[in-house]
């Protein structure tokens, strides 16, 4: 493989803290934004060998990038993988990517990152061992990450086969 190129690439708006994508889940903006980077591509679903999208924060359920990928209506046999390295997760994805591409295990990719900071639960941290019974001290986890980033939607497509400079 000598060449790797972006054909294409979409993202959400940036949205502020408690505005109008606050009840969006992240996997469902990951999907959005998968399905559309997909809309004027010459490929089918069954022709991308993976989808890799990192996210910082939790709360979002089982194998988010697995959830971005059916909401994007991919076929469920499509590979997909999550990637959490806090505020590098979405370009430790695509990497990772190219990575599959240089080595020959993929020639078409679909990595990127999803995150709706707005969405982040608040934790209790002794709450299985009887905070319920008294007064409890309540951490807002995005407060936990408040250096980094808004992020509600990026996503990058590798296609090595395919060469548009």
């Amino acid at each position: 493989m000598d060449e790797i190129v972006v054909v294409n690439g979409k993202r959400t708006p940036f949205g502020r803290f408690g505005g109008s994508l606050q009840n969006i889940p992240s996997v469902e903006l990951g999907g959005l934004v998968i399905r559309k980077v997909m809309e004027n591509l010459p490929l089918d679903e069954k022709e991308i060998d993976g989808v890799i999208m990192g996210l910082c924060l939790p709360g979002v359920g089982l194998s988010p990038a697995r959830q971005a990928v059916l909401a994007a209506k991919f076929p469920v046999e499509t590979n997909a993988f999550t990637v959490d390295r806090a505020c590098c997760s979405a370009l430790s994805a695509v990497g990772i990517g190219i990575q599959w591409i240089l080595g020959e295990q993929a020639s078409i990719m679909i990595a990127g990152g999803m995150e709706n900071m707005s969405r982040t639960p608040y934790l209790i941290p002794q709450m299985r061992w009887g905070a319920r019974c008294r007064p409890s001290h309540r951490i807002g986890n995005v407060g936990r990450y408040a250096s980094r980033p808004l992020r509600s939607g990026f996503i990058i497509i590798l296609w090595a086969t395919f060469h548009v400079l």
